[in-house]
């Protein structure tokens, strides 16, 4: 019988033979799989693949590791169903998964796509817009994501979403095929809604790229590249994964996520790993110099960093030297920095420069840099993005679509090996894309021999922190704010030499002049740009009627209206006199340095409106730790929110100590509350059950009875849960159980809820259930947490700021902080019934029009296996509101259930439990005002409750 694992936890038998289809002989030169096999005998068991998460905790698996483990991922595709050829996608967080996935695919035939993952501040109905083109042209097969993330998913674009924690470890590993057929796999560009283009690059093409470019830059065995980039853009897919993968050069992966949070992690992994290759966009070299700053000292060792090369068009000298001067104390040798010119559509590179020979700087006028003309000699310093790779033509072409002389500037053609030759399922795009055979990449530049040297864009695309975004994208949205005058927006790139980058702003026409209600529309702008495509606009700048210049063919005007905004901006934003004087305003200079923009408004909201991201906020932070001369928290340890005004930002400065929170995760999870079990002392007598519903029965309070209690209260809990926390209590606590203390109620047994498979993946409790439930083929369908809890959590969201910041003690399992509300600290819950809250409890009350047959047979279960260990049992029903009590009973077969559940419940007890109905607080002598919402009571009615129930026994 095969068992349910995680991802990390992955176990698998030492195999003598790797399971090979011997049908087919794999050739060196032109299998992918025959240089994995190849990597795999020479393999000496060292380190391949490693892993550092903030804490600086490593993962790492052998080559040998690597290889089963991706076979055992691959298992996955089996299990459903999903045949060779077909396309797969991963959105996933973790670099470590997304790898092991995009090797499982390769091996066992199937077509890898990778997608970004949502992140923490973009909704996920959000991030599914941006999802759903990719679905719908690349058809996949099977989707995988994060355990959290796959039911919200699964709801928001209407296709099942499985988990790397569905995998059962096989008995036999899937076999290896190759997949000759074109594509290998597909990249999809950055772009955002209706953009996204598929790069289909076949087996072929990435071969020649792999060979060319490993040559180019000398890659030798002894290299060691360590990277944060994500894998959904091509610099971090190609040089991070493929690369390693197909010449076994070992590789550390940083999560992208951590290390905005903590960019000098970077530095110091591969100071302590002696990292030897690194590639970088433009903006890091910036952003890595100013986090350093936060240092006053470094421990650094850069002497073994041969590589640190900038992808970047154009590659920015200024960068460089910053750079250059914050890491050469710390061994960074300037021969060290490098440089690409690359993109998806050519699978990676098409030049390399600063291996062997310093990179090629060129000095020019910049501002008379014009299509066409020779370029003019200057002061300006322009960085070659090195020398063109062997086998690869690069033309630069007039507006005639005519070849032009070395120094002349036009539009970059390529055409190479590793082309692709065309857009996926895109013929339009595909034709647009070609001219004579070769590729126009829209980028503007010019040859000097050899060498490319890249200067601007012939695309109106803006490069934002790395990120290429698509201004009629934006445009498109924003025209259809009410407010704005449709058609009267344009979207620019305002370089930004402090950042390495370009800033992002809006210019919107709009016929509003009341002050309030322009700051409102700026704020509305701001949130859905920041929503629908997660970037911060630098400004949102609001015009008259008519401000925004056309072109003679009718056209607004781009590149004028950036004029007029350069032109103009800055006397609106500087003429005003800046009196400093107050820490309010130290902090608002601090925000005008990072973003360019003065905020008056102190509770104007920073990071919810999209005015500051999460590369902008470690920038920020950088600079109020300068300002105030004090380190300032991490947003994880005390919420984003505490960043989100001037208010609250001025509130941390003033802390001298702030504790640090745990994810909500922590208090809902099964397999967590069942490891925090063990890891502790286990000297329990009594155990609290129930749903979240339970959470305020404090564990602690039992010790004034003289008992020692657990609580294992879970989210969404139901009857099967309590019998398994039941049995594995007993199982696991030094001391035999005296007492056994469950809530209960009619949503515990609902019928048409599925066996949740947050259950199933809690392998230490699903043991208990009985096989044919546990493999779906009994009385439950096993599946994730059923669309009616995720479309609650909506509805929650909608109705409340669901950002919860709930923490609880690993010793017994209680809730201490809940909502972001100082539980111990407070005296009651001041909690105000508003009806609007009433969607979410009807939602569920109406599927309490029957009671699950299963459920009530796991719980007649339960009450026997209680009985047998001679322990007391309490069973009481979880109270609500009187209000909402009273909305349900009218509206919902809520309260028929209530009293049929407790009818049955006495029946099959046969007085041998004490059976207590307290379906409101005034019950028990509780309070209606202490309610955390209309179904979970407060901490005051929780101590109520306790002493109750223990008066009672």
């Amino acid at each position: 019988m095969c068992s349910a694992v995680t991802s990390s936890k992955l176990v698998f038998n030492d195999l003598t033979e790797v399971p090979v289809n011997t049908d087919k002989h794999f050739n060196q030169q032109t299998s992918l799989v025959a240089r994995v096999l190849t990597n795999l005998q020479s393999c000496n068991g060292e380190a391949f693949l490693r892993y550092v998460s903030t804490d600086s905790s490593i993962e790492e698996l052998s080559y040998k590791e690597f290889f089963l483990k991706a076979l055992v991922t691959a298992s996955l595709f089996d299990k459903f169903k999903v045949p060779h050829g077909a396309t797969v996608v991963s959105v996933l967080s973790n670099p470590k998964d997304v790898f092991l996935f995009e090797a499982a695919a390769l091996l066992t035939g199937r077509v890898p796509i990778i997608s970004a993952h949502p992140s923490a501040k973009l909704s996920v109905n959000d991030f599914a817009r941006t999802l759903l083109p990719l679905i719908d042209n690349a058809e996949p097969a099977l989707i995988v994501g994060d355990p959290d993330y796959c039911s919200f998913i699964s709801l928001a674009i209407g296709r099942r979403v499985a988990s790397l924690e569905d995998i059962d470890v096989p008995d036999s590993l899937p076999q290896i095929i190759e997949n000759s057929n074109p594509p290998l796999f597909i990249q999809y560009s950055s772009g955002t809604t209706g953009t996204k283009k598929g790069v289909p690059i076949s087996l072929d093409q990435l071969l020649w790229q792999v060979d060319t470019y490993s040559s180019v830059i000398g890659l030798k065995k002894e290299d060691h590249i360590v990277s944060w980039l994500p894998f959904y853009h091509d610099m971090g897919f190609i040089t991070a994964l493929l690369l390693p993968l197909l010449t076994g050069t070992k590789v550390t992966l940083i999560s992208p996520f951590d290390w905005v949070k903590s960019p000098i992690m970077l530095m110091s992994v591969i100071s302590r790993d002696k990292g030897t290759l690194c590639w970088l966009p433009n903006f890091a070299y910036n952003f890595l110099a100013q986090a350093a700053r936060r240092f006053k000292q470094l421990n650094l060792d850069l002497s073994e960093l041969r590589g640190v090369v900038n992808c970047s068009e154009p590659v920015l000298d200024a960068s460089h030297r910053i750079f250059s001067e914050t890491f050469e104390p710390h061994g960074l040798r300037r021969s060290a920095l490098a440089t690409s010119y690359a993109m998806a559509e050519t699978t990676f590179a098409i030049t390399s420069g600063g291996f062997n020979h310093p990179y090629k700087i060129d000095k020019v006028d910049r501002r008379a840099l014009r299509i066409n003309e020779y370029v003019v000699p200057g002061a300006d310093n322009l960085v070659s993005s090195g020398v063109i790779l062997p086998g690869t033509n690069v033309k630069i072409l007039g507006t005639d679509n005519t070849e032009l002389d070395d120094r002349k500037v036009g539009e970059i053609v390529v055409s190479s090996p590793s082309t692709m030759s065309g857009y996926f399922k895109n013929v339009f795009a595909s034709i647009e894309a070609q001219i004579d055979g070769f590729f126009r990449t829209g980028d503007l530049g010019y040859r000097d021999g050899e060498h490319l040297f890249v200067t601007g864009r012939l695309k109106d695309v803006i490069i934002t922190a790395g990120r290429n975004i698509y201004p009629q994208d934006i445009e498109y949205v924003v025209n259809d704010i009410q407010g704005v005058i449709p058609g009267r927006c344009v979207v620019i790139g305002v370089d930004d030499d402090v950042r390495g980058t370009e800033n992002l702003v809006v210019i919107a026409e709009t016929k509003i002049v009341e002050k309030l209600e322009r700051e409102a529309l700026a704020h509305k702008i701001g949130n859905d740009v920041t929503a629908l495509f997660d970037v911060a606009l630098s400004d949102v700048f609001l015009v008259a009627p008519k401000w925004l210049k056309k072109s003679t063919s009718g056209k607004i005007a781009r590149g004028q209206n950036k004029d007029r905004y350069i032109l103009e901006k800055p006397k609106e934003r500087f003429l005003l006199s800046r009196n400093i004087s107050t820490e309010k305003d130290r902090i608002r200079k601090c925000i005008e340095d990072v973003i360019g923009v003065w905020i008056e408004d102190e509770e104007a909201p920073l990071l919810t409106s999209g005015k500051i991201d999460s590369l902008a906020l470690t920038t920020l932070m950088v600079a109020i730790e300068e300002e105030f001369d004090k380190p300032m928290p991490m947003p994880d340890d005390v919420g984003y929110d505490a960043y989100d005004t001037i208010v609250r930002i001025n509130l941390l400065t003033k802390k001298s100590h702030l504790p640090k929170s745990k994810p909500f995760k922590l208090v809902t999870d099964r397999r967590t509350k069942a490891d925090y079990l063990l890891d502790g002392h286990r000297n329990f007598d009594t155990v609290i059950l129930g749903s979240s519903r339970t959470y305020m029965l404090q564990a602690r309070r039992a010790f004034d009875f003289g008992l020692k209690a657990f609580n294992f209260s879970v989210a969404m809990g139901k009857a099967e849960d309590y019998y398994c926390m039941a049995n594995f209590m007993a199982e696991t606590s030094n001391l035999p159980l005296k007492l056994v203390i469950i809530g209960v109620d009619p949503t515990d047994f609902m019928s048409e809820a599925p066996l949740d498979r947050r259950l199933v993946r809690a392998p230490k409790l699903a043991k208990y259930l009985e096989e044919n439930d546990l493999s779906g083929q009994g009385r439950f369908v096993v599946a994730d947490p059923d669309g009616d809890i995720a479309m609650s959590k909506q509805i929650e969201m909608h109705y409340r700021e669901f950002d919860i910041d709930a923490r609880f003690d690993r010793e017994n399992g209680d809730v201490t902080y809940v909502w972001k509300l100082d539980v111990p600290n407070l005296k009651m819950f001041n909690y105000s019934y508003d009806d609007s809250r009433l969607a979410k409890h009807i939602m569920f009350a109406n599927r309490c029009e029957t009671l699950h047959e299963g459920r009530l047979y796991y719980f007649e279960k339960f009450i026997r296996f209680v009985n047998s260990i001679s322990c007391e049992l309490i069973i009481y029903s979880n109270p609500l509101h009187s209000k909402l009590l009273e909305a349900l009973a009218k509206k919902t077969p809520y309260a028929v259930r209530q009293r049929e559940l407790f009818d049955w419940i006495s029946h099959i007890t046969e007085g041998k439990a004490k059976v207590i109905e307290t379906s409101t607080a005034a019950d028990f002598g509780g309070y209606d005002q202490d309610y955390l919402d209309g179904s979970h009571m407060g901490r005051v009615n929780g101590d109520i409750l306790f002493e109750y129930l223990m008066k009672q026994s």
